[in-house]
């Protein structure tokens, strides 16, 4: 595995993003060895079909402890948010 600084920190970074769809229609959109599949601040997301694969925790990337290295990480700080999320 090579050392975590040769790793992207996340698929989508977003942040105040209105409306942010992630749908695969074909089923072939994935994430891998990533930190965050999909981080966002203050944003509603639609998450649909999608893989996560080998999400790791890469503490090299300077995140508070147990939040990094999920599939999809959606903090507000206050504001309104939304997550849906849809699949198998």
């Amino acid at each position: 595995m090579p050392i975590s600084k040769n790793h992207s920190y996340a698929g989508i970074d977003a942040d105040s993003v209105l409306f942010l769809n992630v749908v695969s229609v074909s089923g072939d959109l994935h994430f891998r060895n990533l930190n965050y599949g999909v981080h966002a601040y203050r944003s509603n997301l639609n998450v649909e079909k999608v893989k996560f694969e080998q999400i790791q925790n890469y503490d090299s990337y300077g995140a508070p402890k147990g939040e990094s290295g999920v599939a999809v990480y959606l903090n507000g700080y206050g504001s309104s948010m939304f997550l849906n999320q849809g699949g198998k």
